[in-house]
């Protein structure tokens, strides 16, 4: 390496966000509510499973589906925030037309 060139100073930056997940069962009904938490926006999400009455009794699989559900479309919720905030930013950087 050239020790004439300095290098840039990496910089890095961390920002922490989470999903709450709450599972409710009843009457053969499961629902998970998923809740972003963090710096970014506040967005939450419903998932529901329901079992026939000739399915085994496994609560586990409507607990997976449920959830897997609620982050399927807290995931398409938070790509439509973004895809918002960028043509915010688009439109704001455009020249204003003059009068």
């Amino acid at each position: 390496m050239n020790q004439d060139v300095a290098e840039a100073p990496v910089t890095t930056v961390r920002r922490n966000w989470h999903v709450d997940l709450a599972i409710v069962e009843r009457d053969g009904q499961t629902t998970a509510h998923a809740y972003l938490v963090g710096d970014g926006p506040l967005l939450n999400a419903d998932g529901r499973a329901g079992r026939r009455d000739s399915d085994p009794e496994a609560p586990v699989v409507g607990d997976e589906i449920a959830v897997a559900r609620a982050l399927r479309q807290l995931a398409d919720r938070l790509l439509r925030a973004a895809q918002t905030d960028m043509s915010l930013l688009s439109a704001a950087d455009r020249p204003q037309a003059r009068s």
